[in-house]
Order: structure tokens, then sequence, then C-alpha cells
């Protein structure tokens, strides 16, 4: 006898080498999505490209709101996109807050309300470049003036 999926609502989630792909299937309809960058990191974009699809019937045209949080947090980021003329896909572009496990959920009607979710990892960020920036100005700088002492002094011993 065939095992019963515990969460028919959740999505499976593969980390491929330039973006997160998730996948959801019922008797009716399918969600692909994808996810770009594939390591995600907080305080960063983070585009959204969904494709939803029906097995039988006509082609799904209607809104899709993704809705994007932190898995502690009660409220999040949500969005509701609709599908550009003659383009395959849903596209968004949302901001992951925390670091730590963060759920997506997509949402859509067909022939019923639909609610597929799933959860990934987000990083920590790095450090910002800037701190970088002022140590290799600073450097630059003291490079330069040791530089220009050295001319002016061997020009001073020379007359």
């Amino acid at each position: 006898m065939a095992q019963l999926d515990a969460r028919p609502d959740e999505a499976t989630l593969d980390r491929g080498p330039a973006a997160l792909s998730l996948e959801w299937r019922d008797a009716e309809d399918r969600l692909d999505a994808s996810l770009t960058p594939n390591a995600p990191v907080a305080g960063e974009p983070l585009e959204v490209i969904v494709h939803v699809g029906s097995f039988d019937g006509a082609a799904f045209d209607g809104p899709v709101r993704i809705n994007l949080r932190s898995i502690n947090a009660t409220m999040g980021q949500s969005v509701t996109v609709t599908r550009e003329a003659g383009k395959p896909a849903w596209r968004a572009t949302l901001t992951p807050q925390d670091p730590g496990t963060t759920t997506i959920e997509f949402g859509f009607r067909t022939t019923r309300n639909k609610l597929v979710h799933a959860s990934f990892e987000v990083g920590t960020p790095g450090l910002p470049r800037w701190p970088w920036y002022v140590v290799i100005g600073l450097g630059t700088a003291g490079a330069l003036a040791f530089g220009v002492r050295a001319v002016l002094r061997r020009s001073a011993e020379g007359a």
C-alpha cells in the first residue's frame, strides 16, 4: 500500500548551480519556481520566477501571491504579481530580512485556492565593502606621501 505524503502543500527544493528550484504538483496543477541567487543572504534581493500550469483545461493566467518570512516571524513581505502579456512566468523581487530558516509561500486560485510553501536557509551578510575601500585608500595615500617625501629629500640633498 502506498504511503500518503504528509505535507501535500510543500514544494520540493533543489539547490542548482545558479538558483534554488522549487517544484510542486497535485492532480490538477503544477508550480515551478526558481529563486536567484542559490545562496540567499539577508538584506540582499532575491529574484523569484514562478510558473503555474494546469494539467487539463485552460492555462492559468491569474495573479500569484508570494509571501516571504522568517520561520519565527508572524509577518513578512507579501506581493501579488500578475503575468506580463506574452511572458510564460510571474516575476517578483523580495529581500529576506533575517538570516536563518525562511519560508516562501505561493498562493493562487485555479479550481480552488492553493497555497504552496517551501523553506530554505538565508545566510548572514558578509563584511561590507566600504571598510576595505577605506583601508586601501589610506594605504595608497600613505605610500604616495612616502614616495613624495623620498623624492623631495633626494632633490634637497642633491642641491
